[in-house]
């Protein structure tokens, strides 16, 4: 199992200062990476949720790379086709190459219809969009003269490093609860990452992951699976308001009756990590610094002194 942390790009920590400090006091208390949010404007009906101010996750993941050594550096999620995949493309395997190979490319096809709409992009083809723009990308990055012929992208004659220093390329990490997602997931990339989701749906759906590999004769072992989620540790943590995401509305494995997972006692969420693992998770990602109402780092640094070198002994 490894571990990592949201670092406060956005919401009301988000200043250079305390990107910095984050990512410096992570490394160093042991976590395996860090990552960005990604929102290029926030619509209003979110604003209390994500703030008014989101720092552009790829010139973050770049301001990172030169104040860290160690640590991978993720995307959970970049919004895909929000932006022309050829750009996109070079600054992550800039990023990969400024960073010495430590880049995580997590990907979504996004939820937000008002971002999409102030963008101009059409959001009933942000599915197929996804999926010509990853493969454009993977093109880009493997092929020393890259040619594509799409719906969307048409690619001849061209040249495009640097690539990834990272070979054959950054494992890509496709996001989303559906089971759309999930097939995405397998056939372009080397993992899933969901946000969210009770120990027991994330079973579910890990379960549909595995079936879905073999049915299309990949190896499931080849697939990570990386989890989002808040973390609350009991006499540390504020309480926060709760709140229902409009992802967490169209869940496909839902089950909300049980207790959130990260969330209790030391004892608890050193058992949910160890459940975690059972079931099949490769990756936490803990959100706690830019947690929604609790906008501090003192619960990273408790897990860490506490929780960590139970859960990596």
């Amino acid at each position: 199992m490894r571990f990592g942390v949201t670092v406060p790009n956005y919401r009301r920590l988000a200043t250079p200062e305390n990107l910095r400090h984050v990512a410096e006091r992570c490394e160093a208390l042991g976590f395996d990476s860090l990552w960005v949010t990604d929102h290029v404007v926030v619509p209003e009906a979110y604003r209390e949720m994500f703030g008014a101010t989101v720092y552009d996750p790829l010139s973050v993941l770049a301001f990172l790379a030169a104040h860290t050594h160690r640590v991978e550096l993720g995307t959970a999620v970049l919004v895909i086709p929000y932006r022309h995949p050829v750009p996109t493309a070079k600054q992550l395997a800039t990023i990969d190459n400024l960073s010495g190979g430590r880049l995580i490319f997590g990907t979504g096809a996004g939820w937000a219809r008002e971002e999409f709409e102030a963008l101009g992009v059409p959001y009933e083809e942000r599915g197929p969009m996804t999926d010509e723009y990853l493969r454009v990308i993977l093109e880009l990055w493997t092929s020393p003269t890259p040619t594509f012929e799409g719906r969307y992208v048409q690619l001849h004659d061209v040249h495009a490093g640097p690539r990834p220093l990272r070979q054959p390329h950054p494992p890509i990490l496709v996001g989303g609860y559906s089971k759309k997602a999930i097939r995405r997931a397998v056939a372009i990339g080397q993992g899933w990452l969901p946000d969210g989701m009770t120990l027991t749906e994330l079973q579910t759906a890990i379960t549909f992951l595995r079936q879905t590999a073999e049915g299309d004769g990949r190896d499931p072992a080849s697939l990570s699976v990386t989890l989002r989620t808040g973390l609350f540790l009991s006499g540390v943590s504020h309480e926060v308001a709760p709140s229902v995401a409009p992802w967490e509305q169209s869940a496909t494995f839902a089950n909300k009756d049980e207790r959130l997972p990260f969330r209790g006692s030391v004892a608890q969420v050193i058992d949910d990590v160890a459940e975690a693992e059972r079931i099949g998770v490769d990756h936490l990602i803990f959100e706690s610094p830019v947690q929604r109402g609790d906008e501090r780092f003192d619960t990273i640094e408790a897990f860490a002194q506490d929780v960590l070198p139970t859960v990596t002994r």
